[in-house]
């Protein structure tokens, strides 16, 4: 039997990531799943997930919704921080000693 490739687990793994996301949004919201799919999947989290490079898929599905959510209460005014939320950035300084 074949091993699957880097891009085949990255790729099975953003998608059972998003599809968490997903299930997130509906039970935070109490939205359909539609409205759930568009507000995941038009978040900047959604490009960042697709970077293979900077394997966010790896990370766990609630903590990158907790991050998604803490952009979205910014964005909302509860607090503030800039539109373009950088996940990058906000993963890296999480891990600097």
């Amino acid at each position: 039997m074949n091993q699957p490739n880097h891009h085949q687990i990255a790729t099975y793994l953003t998608n059972y990531v998003l599809s968490e996301l997903v299930k997130y949004v509906m039970e935070d919201t109490g939205c359909g799943i539609e409205q759930a799919m568009e507000e995941v999947y038009k978040s900047p989290l959604m490009e960042a997930l697709q970077d293979e490079e900077n394997e966010l898929y790896v990370q766990s599905p609630a903590y990158l919704y907790e991050l998604m959510k803490g952009r979205w209460q910014r964005l909302r005014g509860i607090a503030t921080a800039p539109e373009d939320f950088d996940y990058k950035q906000e993963l890296a300084s999480r891990y600097e000693a």
